[in-house]
């Protein structure tokens, strides 16, 4: 690799990493648990919008979470609310809407300082991270990341510990500092891969296959994405699958063997067709285009060429789509406040209407009982004084 492209080269594998691994803050119930009609209406919530994630389809995943927000927060149930405002952000991260991301993250943050669950803000605590991250702020990055660790170390939590150190690590490997990231990546992995869901291992372990590759070590690299593929084969992680098949065609560009990349991404292909996603089809195609250029084939790099811009301009309008339907819901939602305020202000007229009415008939009542005090007060007296001249006179 000539190095002029290894700053870039940093760049991309440590946001390509950043991506690769979530940490939802949802507290799994125990199997067969009884639900509430509420536990079930909020199931049904998450099920829709992960339904609607793996197809994705994030804009309407972020509609199916903001249901289950609005009755989380109907029900004042802190911990659900939690949940929702992070993967709320964590879709809109995926979209690339980073000040909505970051917006719905701080607003969960401030939630958990009332709310005593210290996963669920370290949780939060590496999301506002990942974001600041993908902004390019790496100082307020690695703050709240490292804040976030601490957390979760001093808990216990090795999924947020792992996640934490996985996102200091990409930043390492985005300064150029291949030991403090390879040392982060490898923290993370070693739990993850005693503990982790099914696709939590396979997602740390491209961590260390980046390093690898940043180290120009290729065929280290080469046979840890092999392993990596395999994984999440043996997981049924469609998404992982296409993201390997074209990380393991890269490896291949750059060790020269352009056939074996060529077979990489011709096998991605229907899986990234099935899965849809304009950002997955966009980077497959823009790795076509690389190798076809590299093996001299520019009429058809010119044409993958058109078809990544088409998936990137669909995801452009994806995002603008996300964020119209950001503004109409908070236009929905101010003009729900303002109707509420009218209400509120024809009540507290009505109010201030009937008070006074209230006090006219009590100063009515009060005038009428001093007339009538005083009424009493003069037939006490002129009657007595009447009769007492009436017996002088006779």
């Amino acid at each position: 690799m000539r190095p002029c492209l290894v700053p870039l080269l940093l760049i991309t594998l440590a946001v390509t990493g950043a991506r690769g691994q979530s940490s939802g803050p949802f507290t799994l119930l125990e199997p067969n648990t009884p639900l509430t009609p509420y536990q079930q209406a909020i199931a049904e919530h998450r099920k829709q919008s992960d339904a609607l994630y793996t197809r994705a389809r994030f804009t309407e995943a972020i509609a199916a979470c903001k249901a289950g927000l609005a009755l989380a927060d109907e029900n004042k149930n802190p911990g659900d609310q939690i949940g929702f405002l992070w993967q709320i952000s964590y879709d809109y991260w995926l979209l690339g809407v980073l000040p909505t991301s970051l917006e719905y993250a701080q607003r969960g943050l401030r939630l958990s300082e009332k709310y005593p669950d210290e996963r669920r803000r370290s949780a939060l605590l590496r999301m506002i991270g990942v974001i600041y991250h993908a902004m390019g702020d790496l100082i307020r990055s690695r703050d709240y990341c490292a804040e976030a660790l601490q957390i979760a170390e001093r808990g216990g939590f090795e999924r947020e510990r792992a996640n934490a150190l996985t996102t200091l690590g990409n930043i390492a490997l985005q300064n150029g500092d291949l030991v403090a990231a390879r040392k982060n990546f490898e923290l993370a992995y070693e739990p993850l891969s005693k503990n982790g869901t099914a696709r939590t291992p396979a997602n740390a372990l491209v961590n260390i296959a980046n390093v690898e590759e940043a180290e120009q070590n290729l065929p280290k690299a080469l046979a840890t994405q092999q392993r990596v593929l395999a994984m999440r084969t043996e997981t049924q992680d469609r998404r992982g699958q296409v993201n390997s098949h074209r990380e393991l065609a890269r490896v291949f560009r750059l060790m020269g063997r352009l056939d074996e990349a060529l077979a990489q991404l011709t096998a991605a292909r229907p899986l990234a067709a099935e899965i849809g996603g304009h950002e997955l089809l966009a980077k497959l195609h823009e790795e076509s285009v690389l190798v076809h250029e590299a093996r001299g084939e520019f009429s058809e790099a010119l044409r993958l060429q058109r078809l990544a811009t088409t998936e990137r301009d669909a995801l452009g309008g994806e995002r603008t789509r996300a964020q119209a339907a950001e503004i109409q819901a908070r236009y929905e939602h101010e003009r729900q406040r303002e109707a509420i305020s009218r209400l509120m202000l024809e009540k507290n007229v009505q109010s201030a209407d009937l008070h006074a009415r209230e006090l006219e008939l009590q100063r009515d009542r009060a005038l009428r009982l001093v007339l009538y005090v005083a009424l009493g007060l003069m037939v006490l007296v002129v009657v007595p004084l009447i009769l007492y001249q009436r017996r002088s006179t006779a």
